[in-house]
């Protein structure tokens, strides 16, 4: 039951962790629950059987959409959900067959390895530097041997040999969320900290504080490795602080906030700038990439609804997005998607613009050329 322990130690630490509001962690927390449950079903060792292939591909399910969500992406529950159903006909039939047995574990043990070459992707593509990388190192290779376990597994009928590393899948499987536990503290870690820097109304980096955070992220750069910063405002704020009154305004700020730590990845640094204004440093994004996060946030805000003492209200986002050049500072850097900012709002609002010409997208978000602030 070594498995079983090890996975509920795992899910002990998780919980533990999830008032730091970090992305993932539910997720993380729910595949550590089903990790110890297949563990328990597949006692003395190998996952084997139908019920604990099914429960660890759950596992491992929960576990991506965790990756996702820790990376700022959103999972697709319709998909995960569509690759575990047919694997569960495929183990329900295997176990009406008089030899569908190997055709079981053949399954679950595709399932696997897709699954977790899918999570070594992720986090070898991860941006991190120091003791984060080697945690997603961790994570990628814990990954691969859930998969190299289950197929060795599968294929024990016919190559009896693999019968002593048929139980590393298992093992790995429970070894995950604990190693998505140095994960979190990696993030926790890299987290801005300090009441006094902290803006009183969200929680977030005031001003003096992100400004800080971004002129050290710049100065240990590597080369190579791109640094975008995005600019972002309310739109209209002053108009609903007198339609909401000021406690609306608020409302909506803090709302904005919490969206954003929510949909940003865990390395992100998120600031409050003053006003409406809130600055992100994404380290390790591209211009492209800074684009679609900076899309996904101005989609989700647009769809929220908040209520306000003046009632249910709702609000857009407009952002400017630059990415760092060799040898930039803060200052050349916030200029440039200041102009990005501005170029957006001239635009009519709810829209993210990139600083110079790049073509990432059509529409109204799409990225314009350079233009120049008054």
């Amino acid at each position: 039951m070594l498995g079983a322990s090890i996975a509920l130690a795992a899910l002990v630490l998780l919980v533990s962790l999830l008032r730091a509001a970090l992305p993932g962690l539910r997720e993380w927390s729910a595949a550590a629950a089903l990790a110890a449950i297949a563990s328990w079903l597949s006692w003395p060792g190998a996952l084997a059987g139908a019920p604990a292939s099914f429960v660890a591909a759950a596992s491992l399910a929960c576990f991506l959409a965790g990756c996702l969500r820790f990376g700022g992406r959103r999972p697709s529950w319709a998909l995960l959900g569509g690759a575990l159903a047919v694997l569960g006909l495929v183990l329900a039939a295997s176990q009406l067959m008089r030899h569908g047995g190997m055709l079981g574990s053949l399954a679950a043990g595709i399932y696997a390895l897709a699954f977790g070459v899918l999570i070594a992707l992720g986090m070898v593509r991860r941006p991190a530097s120091g003791t984060a990388a080697w945690s997603s190192r961790g994570v990628a290779a814990l990954a691969l041997l859930v998969g190299f376990g289950s197929c060795a597994q599968a294929a024990v009928p016919v190559f009896p040999l693999l019968a002593a590393a048929s139980p590393l899948g298992g093992i790995a499987l429970a070894l995950l969320p604990l190693a998505a536990v140095l994960l979190a503290q990696d993030a926790l870690l890299a987290r801005p900290a300090g009441p006094a820097h902290g803006d009183p109304l969200t929680g977030l980096p005031e001003r003096d504080r992100f400004e800080a955070l971004v002129r050290e992220r710049l100065a240990r750069q590597r080369g190579g490795r791109p640094v975008a910063l995005l600019l972002i405002e309310l739109d209209h704020l002053e108009r609903a602080n007198q339609v909401a009154g000021r406690d609306g305004g608020d409302a909506l700020l803090r709302d904005f906030a919490q969206l954003a730590s929510a949909q940003l990845r865990a390395e992100t640094v998120l600031g409050r700038l003053g006003g409406e204004t809130f600055g992100v440093l994404l380290p390790g994004t591209s211009a492209r990439d800074a684009w679609q996060a900076g899309e996904r946030l101005r989609v989700a805000a647009a769809a929220r609804a908040v209520m306000t003492p003046g009632g249910e209200y709702r609000y857009t986002i407009s952002g400017g997005i630059a990415s760092a050049e060799g040898g930039d500072t803060f200052e050349r850097l916030y200029v440039r998607a200041d102009l990005a900012l501005y170029e957006a709002k001239q635009a009519g609002h709810d829209a993210i613009r990139l600083a110079h010409s790049a073509l990432v997208g059509q529409g109204a978000s799409a990225a314009p050329g350079e233009g120049g602030r008054r």
